[in-house]
């Protein structure tokens, strides 16, 4: 994937037709599955 500014808070994944992709969200959930290893 292309690198994209840290000011883009959203955006749509077209290769894997993920659309709406939140940022702040998507951090989160990764925070929380690695404290859960």
């Amino acid at each position: 994937m292309e690198e994209i500014s840290v000011s883009v808070r959203k955006w749509d994944y077209h290769p894997c037709g993920i659309l709406d992709i939140d940022r702040d969200l998507n951090t989160a959930l990764n925070i929380r599955d690695k404290a859960s290893d």
